[in-house]
């Protein structure tokens, strides 16, 4: 068998087309007796035709003009003969897995290796000083369903697996680890499943974010909108109210100005007269004016009122009164924005709050409902009622339920 192999593979060297490097395919015989594949052959004197002639590819004979090709039909019927009987030895015997062209039967397996080697192959393979130890055994055929390499293991017919490290293990092992490995798949496939879910609920939430986002923003600038409203309209009646008690204020005083000025006027005339009288050096024309000027002093009004002088600012006591009312009212505020605020209304405090979800079997077609069932859009708005029920039920008690309008639409709720 091994004189066959060694005469078969020279014999196939001899079929080989010196251009291709493959069997001959329609081999046709030049004048200087070396043969060509016909079709590689006018390859290379197509590219020939620009120069001087046409020349033989292998001895480089030249010819003046292009030769006329001959099919070599003896040649054809032995490499015709020779693929029939490769294929007739592979259909019985393993293929050397290192031959490119018409393989020839290995003879032995290399473990190490995991390739089938031909005795050719093998020669060059046991050559080589690190491939002395490898590990050969006879070639084998593949299972179907298996490549002929496997990248771990040789496969017997029996069910046996022979590993790199040359260890056996039993066929209802190796079914053991892939049942098992099915069903590790089997659950990262639910896992998936589970964290796709998660991922489209998550998704779900952020576009709900966002919408609550912009209607919240909304309110809020709408009640700081209305307290600003509030604040100015309060600080306009406040300013107008100062305005005015300042108008009185400024009014009282000039006219207790003009009463000083009237006393201080009479006052500074009775002054001069009196100087004047206390100069006179006729005592007779003394005693005559002294006792209407001393009656006039007598019966003079030197009071001068009282009255408060406006404060600059507001008092310190009052501004402290001020910052804690604002404070307390922005604290508050803020509580109720926050969701933070303890206690309800009074109206609701006998009342349990009640978180409803809608039941996605009861919804109209026109309507789409998110993944948590909080949501429900209307799809097109064609005046017709369309309806989605929740999925509580309440047989007793007292509850309430908030419910959020997004645009502009009719809405009813009945329970």
């Amino acid at each position: 068998m091994a004189a066959a192999s060694v005469l078969s593979t020279e014999l196939q060297e001899e079929l080989i087309c010196s251009i291709c490097l493959s069997l001959f395919q329609d081999p046709v015989l030049l004048n200087c007796g070396h043969n060509f594949c016909q079709d590689c052959l006018e390859k290379v004197w197509e590219a020939q035709s620009g120069g001087r002639g046409y020349s033989c590819p292998e001895c480089r004979r030249e010819y003046r003009e292009k030769p006329a090709l001959h099919r070599n039909l003896k040649l054809c019927n032995i490499v015709e003969r020779f693929k029939d009987t490769q294929e007739e030895q592979n259909a019985v015997t393993h293929p050397c897995d290192f031959c490119l062209e018409n393989p020839l039967p290995a003879i032995n397996r290399c473990i190490n290796c995991e390739a089938s080697l031909c005795e050719l192959h093998l020669q060059k393979h046991n050559n080589k000083f690190s491939q002395r130890n490898h590990v050969l055994v006879e070639p084998i055929d593949t299972p179907k369903g298996q490549q002929s390499n496997t990248p771990e293991c040789t496969w017997r017919e029996n069910g046996i697996c022979i590993c790199v490290g040359h260890t056996i293990i039993p066929a209802d092992m190796y079914q053991w680890e892939r049942a098992t490995l099915s069903e590790e798949v089997k659950k990262m496939q639910l896992a998936r499943k589970k964290i796709e879910k998660a991922l489209e609920d998550v998704q779900a939430a952020i576009g709900t974010l966002k919408v609550n986002r912009n209607s919240q923003s909304s309110q809020i600038s709408n009640v700081f909108n209305l307290i600003r409203t509030e604040l100015n309209r309060k600080e306009e009646e406040f300013l107008k109210s100062k305005a005015s008690e300042e108008n009185a204020k400024h009014l009282e005083l000039k006219r207790q100005m003009e009463n000083l000025n009237v006393k201080r006027e009479t006052m500074v005339t009775l002054m001069r007269k009196a100087h004047d009288l206390s100069l006179q050096g006729d005592g007779e024309h003394f005693s005559r004016a002294f006792k209407p000027i001393y009656e006039k002093i007598q019966s003079l009004d030197t009071s001068v009122g009282t009255f408060e002088l406006p404060e600059a600012k507001l008092g310190g006591s009052t501004m402290s009164r001020i910052h804690e009312i604002t404070q307390s009212f922005i604290n508050q505020l803020s509580a109720l924005i926050e969701g933070k605020v303890s206690q309800l209304p009074g109206q609701l405090k006998e009342y349990s709050r009640l978180s409803l979800t809608f039941d996605p079997l009861t919804a109209n077609s026109e309507l789409i409902l998110s993944n948590n069932y909080k949501m429900v859009t209307e799809v097109h708005s064609r005046g017709s009622v369309c309806e989605v029920k929740a999925s509580e039920k309440i047989n007793s008690g007292k509850y309430y339920w908030e419910v959020e309008i997004l645009g502009n639409g009719k809405w009813k709720m009945e329970v």
